[in-house]
């Protein structure tokens, strides 16, 4: 569908000091993610009060460790919502 076209956009992430990239990974991401991985990346710890913080970091991704870090995606765009994934 249309959406679905608008909600798959690809995320590309620089990392010179990681092997074997760059690489092409088919698993499910969101811009959520980006704020976990960037401090993962860096070696900083999730600030301690900010317990509210979603998303996961992507790094298993980064180093080929894991070809997906989550099963859906969720997608929003005004008052639609839509959960993309494998089969859906």
């Amino acid at each position: 569908t249309l959406w679905e076209l608008s909600a798959r956009v690809p995320l590309i992430i620089r990392c010179p000091w990681i092997e074997n990239s760059p690489r092409r990974v088919k698993g499910l991401v969101e811009l959520v993610d980006i704020y976990r991985t960037v401090l993962d990346l860096v070696g900083l710890e999730l600030p301690k009060d900010d317990w509210q913080i979603d998303g996961v970091s992507l790094r298993p991704l980064l180093e080929g460790t894991k070809d997906k870090v989550k099963d859906v995606a969720l997608s929003e765009e005004f008052l639609t919502i839509a959960l993309l994934g494998e089969g859906f």
